[in-house]
């Protein structure tokens, strides 16, 4: 999920799906959670926010800091 200036952030290898939030990222983030868990989807989100931590959680989404996703990036 991007917001603000990382509007327009995308993954070049297509690994990852990257949401534009309109308005509320964290809010976004939930509503796409919902939206992917209701079809059976395996959900990982990546986030340092306690609070969107336990709403995902409670979806049933798996979550992941920050640092776990630096550490499987490629070198630049």
């Amino acid at each position: 999920m991007t917001e603000g200036q990382a509007n327009g952030a995308a993954d070049p290898h297509g690994r990852v799906r990257v949401v534009a939030a309109d308005r509320d990222g964290d809010q976004a983030i939930v509503d796409t959670v919902r939206d992917l868990m209701s079809g059976n989807a395996s959900v990982q989100v990546v986030t340092a926010d306690r609070g969107l931590r336990s709403r995902v959680e409670e979806l049933g989404a798996a979550v992941v800091g920050p640092s776990w996703l630096r550490a499987h990036l490629p070198p630049d």
